[in-house]
């Protein structure tokens, strides 16, 4: 009899110990207290998923949405992608990116062209069509294990022009017409999908930074200030209007201009935007620009494509210098997340991966991205479908497609991913 109970205290305490075990792990996963959850999750310098923490490389797809568009709008798309085939191309790509091991691809959003945006999206009796493509999107998406960072604002600046206003409107004043358009478009798209987890996180534009403190006395421009301003209101749309908690949110920004930092602040001086003044930032300078621009977000976005040349008004930061800006190791730093959105060889003659020292670039980089336990970094790009896509050499593609050199850097970039997956 007492052998008895001991085997059933024994069974009843291992019961409970695998209970215990099983409760914990929906709970959170250990060391991070993180929720386990297909959602993106940020907490530090990480971002987590089902409470592991991501360091992956992917592409931009950047052309995915708008091809499927091209099946529903012939008319608004047909001259740029072939209708009737968007999205049989646009599974082929994502097919073969999940067949090579890549699993994050960055997607552009809006339409560029002020016709598309008009047609498609704020014609009322065409929204659901709209929106018809991006659950094909989503489930091809889905279907191929992919995760999509999805870009609110393409061109943002068209929101500004269908309207007939300046860019400085959109950006600067909360009752303009443009900055209305921009803020349904972004409450439309985030009311449906925000409990989507195929949908990782989302960004607010593509390289805003890139145009702030460079206007004329003509059309005067926005400000790094307006533009924080801008994004810190989009992120508490996103949040508390429509009431998305789960997505991480990143601004879509580029890396900070070399000479940020002296735009900003003459122009604060001066208040003159004819009397731009070109000088070189110092890392401490051009780090604060990054800052201003990341108070709210949950991840610290870059786009970097090696230095141009050493004139004061192109990048003359590395790219470690920039992983060192948001690196929770540096004294009084971002300490957020790093997504390197786009990222490419340098340019000499526009020639991407067609250029000799292209394969080299990419080498030297993915050691960079190991070493410093970059969270994401998309290379630009997978597979554009368009017609006749601008600077074809940036274009890669599995067995070879324009670049004969595209199935050794898919291989290095495939090695590197395997490294990347071994980061605890």
């Amino acid at each position: 009899m007492k052998n008895q109970k001991k085997i059933l205290l024994s069974f009843f305490a291992a019961t409970v110990f695998i209970a215990l075990i099983a409760f914990s792990k929906k709970s959170n996963i250990a060391n991070t207290g993180l929720p386990l959850t297909d959602f993106w999750t940020v907490k530090g310098n990480n971002i987590y998923e089902a409470g592991k923490p991501i360091h992956a490389i992917g592409f931009n797809k950047w052309d995915l949405l708008q091809q499927i568009l091209s099946d529903y709008f012939p008319e608004d798309f047909g001259e740029i992608w072939v209708s009737g085939e968007g999205k049989s191309a646009a599974e082929n790509a994502l097919r073969e990116l999940n067949s090579l091991g890549f699993n994050v691809i960055r997607v552009f959003g809006s339409p560029y062209h002020n016709k598309q945006l008009t047609n498609a999206f704020f014609n009322e009796a065409n929204r659901s069509t709209y929106f018809i493509a991006h659950d094909d999107m989503l489930k091809i998406a889905k279907k191929h294990n992919q995760k999509i960072i999805y870009t609110f604002g393409w061109h943002l600046k068209g929101f500004a022009l269908r309207r007939g206003e300046t860019f400085k409107q959109l950006i600067a004043d909360k009752n303009s017409n443009s900055r209305k358009d921009f803020e349904l478009y972004v409450t439309e798209v985030v009311s449906r999908y925000k409990d989507n987890t195929t949908i990782a996180m989302w960004e607010i534009a593509n390289e805003g930074n890139l145009t702030a403190d460079l206007g004329s006395n003509k059309e005067p421009g926005y400000t790094y200030q307006e533009l924080a301003m801008f994004y810190s209101d989009i992120i508490d749309l996103i949040r508390d209007k429509v009431g998305d908690k789960n997505h991480p949110i990143s601004s879509g920004d580029s890396n900070p201009r070399g000479c940020a930092f002296n735009l900003n602040a003459n122009y604060q001086a001066t208040k003159d935007w004819d009397n731009r003044k070109w000088i070189q930032d110092s890392f401490e300078q051009n780090k604060s620009m990054l800052k201003m621009l990341n108070q709210k977000t949950d991840v610290a976005s870059i786009h970097f494509y090696g230095k141009h040349n050493f004139e004061p008004r192109t990048e003359k930061f590395s790219l470690t210098d920039l992983i060192n800006m948001t690196s929770t190791l540096e004294t009084e730093a971002i300490g957020k997340p790093l997504l390197i959105g786009e990222i490419g060889p340098k340019v000499l003659k526009n020639y991407g991966y067609k250029e000799p020292f292209s394969k080299q670039f990419i080498e030297d980089y993915c050691k960079l991205i190991v070493e410093h336990k970059v969270a994401l970094t998309l290379f630009w790009s997978y597979q554009v479908d368009a017609k006749n896509p601008a600077h074809k050499g940036w274009d890669i593609r599995k067995d070879g497609g324009i670049s004969k050199s595209d199935n050794e850097i898919l291989t290095l970039l495939s090695n590197t991913q395997a490294k990347l997956k071994t980061i605890q």
